[in-house]
Protein backbone atom coordinates (compact mmCIF):
# COMPACT_ATOMS: atom_id res chain seq x y z
CA UNK A 1 0.00 0.00 0.00
CA UNK A 2 1.53 3.38 -0.57
CA UNK A 3 -0.46 6.88 -0.34
CA UNK A 4 1.19 9.87 -2.32
CA UNK A 5 -0.39 13.25 -1.15
CA UNK A 6 0.13 16.30 -3.32
CA UNK A 7 -1.45 19.27 -1.55
CA UNK A 8 -0.94 21.58 1.68
CA UNK A 9 -3.88 21.57 3.25
CA UNK A 10 -6.01 19.10 4.97
CA UNK A 11 -9.50 20.88 5.81
CA UNK A 12 -10.79 20.74 8.54
CA UNK A 13 -13.38 18.22 8.76
CA UNK A 14 -16.71 17.19 10.86
CA UNK A 15 -15.88 13.77 9.65
CA UNK A 16 -13.53 12.01 7.11
CA UNK A 17 -12.92 8.49 7.38
CA UNK A 18 -9.76 6.95 5.02
CA UNK A 19 -9.88 3.20 4.60
CA UNK A 20 -6.64 1.98 2.83
CA UNK A 21 -6.63 -1.57 3.52
CA UNK A 22 -8.42 -4.91 2.00
CA UNK A 23 -7.38 -6.85 5.49
CA UNK A 24 -10.32 -5.30 7.42
CA UNK A 25 -12.36 -7.57 10.28
CA UNK A 26 -15.25 -8.96 8.32
CA UNK A 27 -14.33 -7.93 4.74
CA UNK A 28 -12.15 -11.18 4.28
CA UNK A 29 -14.37 -12.07 0.91
CA UNK A 30 -13.79 -10.78 -2.21
CA UNK A 31 -15.32 -7.34 -2.86
CA UNK A 32 -16.25 -5.47 -6.30
CA UNK A 33 -12.93 -3.77 -7.21
CA UNK A 34 -11.93 -1.64 -10.16
CA UNK A 35 -8.11 -1.30 -11.47
CA UNK A 36 -8.49 2.44 -11.77
CA UNK A 37 -10.85 5.27 -10.16
CA UNK A 38 -10.56 9.10 -10.58
CA UNK A 39 -12.65 10.32 -7.70
CA UNK A 40 -13.95 13.75 -6.61
CA UNK A 41 -16.41 15.36 -4.96
CA UNK A 42 -19.56 12.94 -3.31
CA UNK A 43 -18.14 9.45 -4.08
CA UNK A 44 -20.75 7.30 -1.64
CA UNK A 45 -23.85 6.09 -1.64
CA UNK A 46 -26.13 6.51 1.51
CA UNK A 47 -28.73 4.55 3.17
CA UNK A 48 -30.52 4.93 6.03
CA UNK A 49 -31.83 2.76 8.83
CA UNK A 50 -35.66 1.97 8.19
CA UNK A 51 -37.74 4.19 8.96
CA UNK A 52 -39.83 2.55 11.12
CA UNK A 53 -37.02 1.64 13.13
CA UNK A 54 -35.04 -1.79 13.36
CA UNK A 55 -31.84 -3.83 14.36
CA UNK A 56 -29.15 -4.41 12.42
CA UNK A 57 -27.43 -8.07 13.75
CA UNK A 58 -25.64 -10.85 12.72
CA UNK A 59 -25.80 -11.12 9.42
CA UNK A 60 -29.06 -8.97 8.67
CA UNK A 61 -29.07 -5.20 7.90
CA UNK A 62 -32.51 -3.93 7.34
CA UNK A 63 -32.27 -0.35 5.57
CA UNK A 64 -34.42 2.51 4.19
CA UNK A 65 -34.17 4.86 1.82
CA UNK A 66 -30.86 5.31 -0.43
CA UNK A 67 -29.51 8.82 -0.78
CA UNK A 68 -27.10 9.63 -3.83
CA UNK A 69 -27.60 7.38 -6.20
CA UNK A 70 -26.12 8.20 -9.88
CA UNK A 71 -24.09 6.18 -12.61
CA UNK A 72 -20.89 6.93 -10.66
CA UNK A 73 -22.44 6.33 -6.82
CA UNK A 74 -24.71 3.21 -7.57
CA UNK A 75 -27.00 1.18 -5.86
CA UNK A 76 -25.78 -1.10 -3.47
CA UNK A 77 -24.83 -4.69 -4.98
CA UNK A 78 -24.00 -8.32 -4.14
CA UNK A 79 -20.07 -7.89 -3.54
CA UNK A 80 -19.72 -4.25 -2.66
CA UNK A 81 -17.78 -3.19 0.48
CA UNK A 82 -20.00 -1.21 2.97
CA UNK A 83 -19.23 0.49 6.40
CA UNK A 84 -22.46 0.73 8.99
CA UNK A 85 -22.20 3.27 11.63
CA UNK A 86 -24.31 4.01 14.67
CA UNK A 87 -24.57 7.86 14.31
CA UNK A 88 -27.12 8.39 17.35
CA UNK A 89 -27.77 6.26 20.39
CA UNK A 90 -26.57 7.95 23.51
CA UNK A 91 -28.60 8.48 26.64
CA UNK A 92 -29.04 11.86 28.83
CA UNK A 93 -31.19 13.08 31.89
CA UNK A 94 -33.65 14.93 31.10
CA UNK A 95 -34.46 17.14 34.70
CA UNK A 96 -34.74 20.52 34.55
CA UNK A 97 -31.94 21.39 37.10
CA UNK A 98 -28.08 21.59 36.16
CA UNK A 99 -27.44 18.63 38.45
CA UNK A 100 -30.55 16.50 36.62
CA UNK A 101 -29.84 17.20 32.99
CA UNK A 102 -27.32 15.88 30.73
CA UNK A 103 -24.95 13.93 32.32
CA UNK A 104 -26.41 14.78 35.88
CA UNK A 105 -23.83 15.61 38.21
CA UNK A 106 -24.23 17.33 41.15
CA UNK A 107 -22.89 20.78 41.51
CA UNK A 108 -21.81 21.13 37.20
CA UNK A 109 -23.55 22.70 34.89
CA UNK A 110 -26.88 21.55 32.69
CA UNK A 111 -24.65 19.84 29.76
CA UNK A 112 -23.44 16.25 28.56
CA UNK A 113 -24.64 12.81 28.57
CA UNK A 114 -25.11 9.82 30.44
CA UNK A 115 -23.41 6.94 27.81
CA UNK A 116 -22.61 7.09 24.32
CA UNK A 117 -24.17 3.11 24.44
CA UNK A 118 -23.42 2.23 20.38
CA UNK A 119 -22.81 5.97 19.06
CA UNK A 120 -19.42 5.70 17.09
CA UNK A 121 -18.97 2.35 16.51
CA UNK A 122 -18.35 1.20 12.95
CA UNK A 123 -17.31 -1.96 10.72
CA UNK A 124 -16.58 -2.95 7.49
CA UNK A 125 -18.71 -5.65 5.48
CA UNK A 126 -19.04 -7.34 1.73
CA UNK A 127 -22.46 -7.32 0.82
CA UNK A 128 -23.75 -11.09 -0.53
CA UNK A 129 -27.30 -10.70 -1.18
CA UNK A 130 -29.51 -7.51 -1.72
CA UNK A 131 -33.51 -7.90 -0.57
CA UNK A 132 -35.68 -5.01 -0.74
CA UNK A 133 -35.71 -4.01 3.05
CA UNK A 134 -32.37 -5.47 3.84
CA UNK A 135 -28.52 -6.50 3.22
CA UNK A 136 -27.06 -10.08 3.73
CA UNK A 137 -22.94 -9.97 4.85
CA UNK A 138 -21.00 -12.51 4.42
CA UNK A 139 -19.66 -12.27 8.52
CA UNK A 140 -21.76 -11.42 11.20
CA UNK A 141 -21.75 -8.47 12.34
CA UNK A 142 -19.73 -7.47 15.87
CA UNK A 143 -21.59 -4.91 17.15
CA UNK A 144 -25.43 -4.47 17.21
CA UNK A 145 -27.09 -1.08 15.21
CA UNK A 146 -30.20 0.07 16.30
CA UNK A 147 -32.89 2.57 14.59
CA UNK A 148 -35.62 3.67 16.50
CA UNK A 149 -38.14 7.10 16.71
CA UNK A 150 -37.90 9.55 19.71
CA UNK A 151 -38.85 8.46 22.85
CA UNK A 152 -41.26 10.71 24.80
CA UNK A 153 -40.68 10.69 28.91
CA UNK A 154 -42.40 13.13 31.36
CA UNK A 155 -39.93 11.25 33.97
CA UNK A 156 -36.05 12.28 34.36
CA UNK A 157 -34.62 9.37 32.64
CA UNK A 158 -37.75 7.43 30.63
CA UNK A 159 -37.41 9.00 27.36
CA UNK A 160 -34.46 9.47 25.00
CA UNK A 161 -33.84 11.07 21.08
CA UNK A 162 -33.98 9.38 18.33
CA UNK A 163 -31.29 6.10 17.58
CA UNK A 164 -30.07 6.40 13.92
CA UNK A 165 -28.04 4.44 12.10
CA UNK A 166 -26.36 4.47 8.22
CA UNK A 167 -24.92 2.73 6.14
CA UNK A 168 -22.47 3.78 3.32
CA UNK A 169 -21.20 1.95 0.21
CA UNK A 170 -17.84 2.18 -0.52
CA UNK A 171 -16.21 2.30 -4.22
CA UNK A 172 -13.04 0.22 -3.94
CA UNK A 173 -10.07 0.51 -6.92
CA UNK A 174 -6.32 -1.08 -6.80
CA UNK A 175 -5.47 2.34 -7.49
CA UNK A 176 -7.58 5.61 -6.29
CA UNK A 177 -6.65 8.98 -7.48
CA UNK A 178 -8.14 11.78 -6.12
CA UNK A 179 -8.03 14.37 -8.47
CA UNK A 180 -10.68 16.84 -7.09
CA UNK A 181 -11.71 17.42 -3.45
CA UNK A 182 -13.74 14.84 -1.58
CA UNK A 183 -17.00 15.11 0.06
CA UNK A 184 -20.13 14.32 1.51
CA UNK A 185 -23.40 14.77 1.39
CA UNK A 186 -24.40 17.16 4.41
CA UNK A 187 -25.99 15.02 7.59
CA UNK A 188 -29.94 15.29 7.43
CA UNK A 189 -30.98 13.31 10.46
CA UNK A 190 -30.73 10.00 8.71
CA UNK A 191 -27.88 9.69 6.52
CA UNK A 192 -24.66 11.27 5.16
CA UNK A 193 -21.38 13.51 6.99
CA UNK A 194 -19.07 10.63 5.82
CA UNK A 195 -16.33 9.87 3.25
CA UNK A 196 -15.06 6.81 2.84
CA UNK A 197 -13.00 4.89 0.21
CA UNK A 198 -11.07 2.09 -0.61
CA UNK A 199 -7.30 1.73 -1.92
CA UNK A 200 -6.51 -1.67 -2.54
CA UNK A 201 -2.58 -0.54 -3.74
CA UNK A 202 -1.82 3.11 -4.16
CA UNK A 203 -4.12 6.18 -2.80
CA UNK A 204 -3.01 9.37 -5.04
CA UNK A 205 -3.65 12.33 -3.51
CA UNK A 206 -3.93 15.55 -5.69
CA UNK A 207 -6.61 17.46 -3.48
CA UNK A 208 -7.62 17.06 -0.61
CA UNK A 209 -11.25 16.00 1.64
CA UNK A 210 -13.38 18.24 2.99
CA UNK A 211 -16.38 17.99 4.90
CA UNK A 212 -16.81 20.90 6.49
CA UNK A 213 -20.04 21.99 8.14
CA UNK A 214 -21.58 18.47 7.10
CA UNK A 215 -21.76 17.29 9.88
CA UNK A 216 -24.36 17.31 13.11
CA UNK A 217 -26.62 20.43 12.25
CA UNK A 218 -27.08 23.65 14.35
CA UNK A 219 -30.09 24.57 16.01
CA UNK A 220 -32.63 26.51 13.95
CA UNK A 221 -33.49 30.59 14.57
CA UNK A 222 -36.89 31.50 15.68
CA UNK A 223 -38.21 35.34 16.85
CA UNK A 224 -38.74 35.74 20.24
CA UNK A 225 -41.63 38.97 20.89
CA UNK A 226 -40.07 39.80 24.06
CA UNK A 227 -37.34 38.52 26.30
CA UNK A 228 -37.95 35.90 28.50
CA UNK A 229 -39.26 36.54 31.94
CA UNK A 230 -37.37 35.84 34.83
CA UNK A 231 -37.67 33.65 37.33
CA UNK A 232 -37.11 30.21 36.11
CA UNK A 233 -34.46 31.12 33.67
CA UNK A 234 -32.28 33.55 35.79
CA UNK A 235 -28.94 32.01 36.36
CA UNK A 236 -28.90 31.26 40.09
CA UNK A 237 -32.30 30.68 40.12
CA UNK A 238 -34.62 27.26 41.23
CA UNK A 239 -33.79 25.99 37.79
CA UNK A 240 -30.18 26.47 37.95
CA UNK A 241 -30.79 28.19 34.41
CA UNK A 242 -31.11 25.07 32.88
CA UNK A 243 -33.47 26.37 30.64
CA UNK A 244 -34.84 22.86 29.77
CA UNK A 245 -38.36 23.96 30.23
CA UNK A 246 -39.99 26.71 28.06
CA UNK A 247 -42.71 26.70 31.54
CA UNK A 248 -45.81 26.81 28.55
CA UNK A 249 -44.73 29.78 26.95
CA UNK A 250 -45.18 30.17 23.23
CA UNK A 251 -41.52 29.75 21.60
CA UNK A 252 -42.91 32.60 19.08
CA UNK A 253 -43.84 34.90 22.26
CA UNK A 254 -41.22 34.47 24.89
CA UNK A 255 -38.83 31.20 24.78
CA UNK A 256 -35.59 30.42 24.53
CA UNK A 257 -33.69 29.43 21.72
CA UNK A 258 -33.42 26.18 20.22
CA UNK A 259 -30.26 23.37 21.12
CA UNK A 260 -28.22 22.08 18.11
CA UNK A 261 -28.29 18.44 16.84
CA UNK A 262 -25.98 16.04 18.35
CA UNK A 263 -25.47 12.59 19.25
CA UNK A 264 -28.43 12.26 22.06
CA UNK A 265 -31.25 13.73 19.43
CA UNK A 266 -32.38 15.63 16.33
CA UNK A 267 -34.60 18.90 18.02
CA UNK A 268 -37.42 19.71 15.89
CA UNK A 269 -35.90 23.25 14.97
CA UNK A 270 -32.72 22.79 12.98
CA UNK A 271 -30.39 24.75 10.84
CA UNK A 272 -31.72 23.73 7.47
CA UNK A 273 -29.98 26.38 5.46
CA UNK A 274 -28.01 24.37 3.44
CA UNK A 275 -31.14 23.25 1.56
CA UNK A 276 -32.59 25.14 -1.38
CA UNK A 277 -34.96 26.67 0.56
CA UNK A 278 -35.09 27.11 4.56
CA UNK A 279 -37.25 24.51 6.00
CA UNK A 280 -38.22 24.10 9.72
CA UNK A 281 -38.70 20.44 11.49
CA UNK A 282 -41.74 21.19 12.92
CA UNK A 283 -44.72 19.73 12.11
CA UNK A 284 -47.26 21.88 9.80
CA UNK A 285 -50.05 22.29 12.32
CA UNK A 286 -47.28 24.56 14.38
CA UNK A 287 -46.51 27.18 12.14
CA UNK A 288 -47.71 29.80 10.04
CA UNK A 289 -46.90 30.40 6.64
CA UNK A 290 -43.89 32.32 7.81
CA UNK A 291 -42.36 29.53 9.87
CA UNK A 292 -42.50 30.99 12.91
CA UNK A 293 -43.21 29.30 16.14
CA UNK A 294 -47.23 30.16 17.03
CA UNK A 295 -48.29 27.95 20.33
CA UNK A 296 -46.96 26.11 23.00
CA UNK A 297 -44.79 23.03 22.98
CA UNK A 298 -46.38 20.01 23.41
CA UNK A 299 -43.84 17.47 25.21
CA UNK A 300 -44.74 15.18 23.23
CA UNK A 301 -43.78 16.15 20.22
CA UNK A 302 -40.03 16.40 21.41
CA UNK A 303 -36.94 15.69 19.70
CA UNK A 304 -34.86 15.59 22.78
CA UNK A 305 -36.17 13.69 25.80
CA UNK A 306 -37.88 16.40 28.43
CA UNK A 307 -39.11 16.15 31.78
CA UNK A 308 -42.27 18.59 32.85
CA UNK A 309 -42.11 21.04 29.91
CA UNK A 310 -40.09 20.89 26.43
CA UNK A 311 -36.76 19.45 25.40
CA UNK A 312 -35.74 21.08 22.72
CA UNK A 313 -35.12 24.58 23.57
CA UNK A 314 -32.85 26.36 26.19
CA UNK A 315 -29.40 26.51 27.49
CA UNK A 316 -28.94 23.02 28.38
CA UNK A 317 -26.74 21.50 26.27
CA UNK A 318 -27.62 17.81 25.34
CA UNK A 319 -24.92 15.41 24.46
CA UNK A 320 -22.14 17.00 22.55
CA UNK A 321 -24.84 19.59 20.90
CA UNK A 322 -24.77 23.25 22.54
CA UNK A 323 -27.80 24.84 24.00
CA UNK A 324 -29.97 27.55 22.70
CA UNK A 325 -29.34 30.99 24.66
CA UNK A 326 -32.10 31.80 27.15
CA UNK A 327 -32.82 35.25 27.07
CA UNK A 328 -31.95 39.05 24.94
CA UNK A 329 -30.15 38.14 22.31
CA UNK A 330 -27.61 35.83 24.06
CA UNK A 331 -25.84 33.61 22.37
CA UNK A 332 -25.80 29.83 21.50
CA UNK A 333 -23.49 27.03 23.14
CA UNK A 334 -20.78 25.53 20.78
CA UNK A 335 -20.92 21.63 19.64
CA UNK A 336 -18.51 19.66 20.50
CA UNK A 337 -16.42 16.84 19.60
CA UNK A 338 -13.05 15.22 20.98
CA UNK A 339 -13.48 18.17 23.85
CA UNK A 340 -16.05 20.73 25.00
CA UNK A 341 -17.78 23.45 23.19
CA UNK A 342 -17.64 26.83 24.28
CA UNK A 343 -20.36 28.53 26.11
CA UNK A 344 -22.64 31.64 24.37
CA UNK A 345 -22.00 35.28 25.09
CA UNK A 346 -24.05 36.82 27.44
CA UNK A 347 -27.54 38.60 26.93
CA UNK A 348 -27.99 42.42 26.07
CA UNK A 349 -27.94 45.04 27.33
CA UNK A 350 -25.67 43.90 30.46
CA UNK A 351 -24.09 40.56 29.22
CA UNK A 352 -25.20 38.96 32.11
CA UNK A 353 -24.83 34.94 31.93
CA UNK A 354 -27.37 33.76 29.93
CA UNK A 355 -26.52 31.87 27.01
CA UNK A 356 -26.33 28.66 25.60
CA UNK A 357 -24.44 25.93 27.25
CA UNK A 358 -21.59 24.48 25.28
CA UNK A 359 -21.76 20.39 24.21
CA UNK A 360 -19.85 18.00 25.97
CA UNK A 361 -16.58 16.20 24.28
CA UNK A 362 -16.20 12.43 24.14
CA UNK A 363 -12.55 12.49 24.99
CA UNK A 364 -12.53 8.74 22.46
CA UNK A 365 -10.81 8.66 19.58
CA UNK A 366 -11.75 4.99 18.39
CA UNK A 367 -15.37 5.94 17.19
CA UNK A 368 -16.45 7.91 14.41
CA UNK A 369 -18.83 10.60 15.35
CA UNK A 370 -19.68 13.46 13.79
CA UNK A 371 -19.31 16.73 15.46
CA UNK A 372 -22.18 18.52 17.52
CA UNK A 373 -24.26 21.40 16.23
CA UNK A 374 -24.70 24.47 18.30
CA UNK A 375 -27.47 25.94 19.92
CA UNK A 376 -28.85 28.74 18.29
CA UNK A 377 -28.73 32.41 19.51
CA UNK A 378 -31.67 34.11 20.88
CA UNK A 379 -33.80 36.41 19.05
CA UNK A 380 -35.12 39.57 19.82
CA UNK A 381 -37.76 41.11 17.27
CA UNK A 382 -40.25 42.35 18.59
CA UNK A 383 -43.51 41.95 16.47
CA UNK A 384 -47.06 42.39 16.17
CA UNK A 385 -48.79 38.74 16.24
CA UNK A 386 -49.87 37.42 12.94
CA UNK A 387 -47.44 39.53 11.15
CA UNK A 388 -43.97 38.84 9.92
Amino acid sequence: MKIRFNFSWLYRAAVVLLCLCGTSVGIAQTCNVVSTLNASGVINTYYAGPAAGGVATGTNVPIGAPRNITGSTPAIAVGDLIMIVQMQDATMASGNTAATYGRSIAGSDARGFLNLNNTGNYEFRVVTAVGGAALTVGTALTNTYTQALPIAGAVTGAGRGQRTYQVVRIPVSHTFNVTGTLTALQWNGSTGGIVAIEGANVVNFSAGINVDTLGFRGGGGHQSQQPNPGGQFAPGATLAGAGNSIGGNAVGVAGPAAKGEGFAGTPRLIDNRYLTVVLNDYLTEDLNTTGRWLGPMAGTNQGYPYNTAAGDFGRGAPGNAGGGGNDHDAGGGGGASFGDGGFGGGRYPDGADWGGYGGVGTGVVNRLILGGGGGAAHGYHPYATGTA
